[in-house]
């Protein structure tokens, strides 16, 4: 089953991703998998690469996952800095860009060997 995460946008517009549903958040490993996974697949189809609309797009996912921002973005900062503390992360991403961050989640994922 996987439960649709809609983020609202600048300009009115709305971004829908498709998460997979979840019963618990599971262990530490297997929820930032799930983060992971879940930001890769909305930071994707993102139409635009700005650092409000990253925030609000982590937001819904980690709320889709039953976590609060805090703990939704900990395991993203890892994969993106590689650090667990450090400059805003939302500007940070939007400062690597699209294509630098998603290679960086994808080889962190990698990394938790999912």
């Amino acid at each position: 089953m996987s439960m649709a995460c809609n983020v609202p946008l600048a300009g009115g517009a709305t971004l829908t991703s498709s998460i997979p549903a979840r019963e618990s958040a599971g262990t530490t490993a297997e929820l930032a998998a799930g983060l992971l996974t879940d930001a890769m697949a909305a930071y994707a189809s993102m139409p635009r690469w700005e650092a409000g609309e990253l925030h609000a797009v982590t937001l819904a996912c980690g709320e889709a996952r039953g976590v609060k921002l805090g703990k939704a973005q900990a395991p993203i900062r890892v994969a993106a800095t590689g650090k667990s503390v450090g400059p805003p992360l939302f500007e940070s991403l939007e400062v690597l860009g699209r294509d630098e961050v998603l290679g960086r989640l994808r080889a962190a994922l990698a990394r938790l060997g999912t």
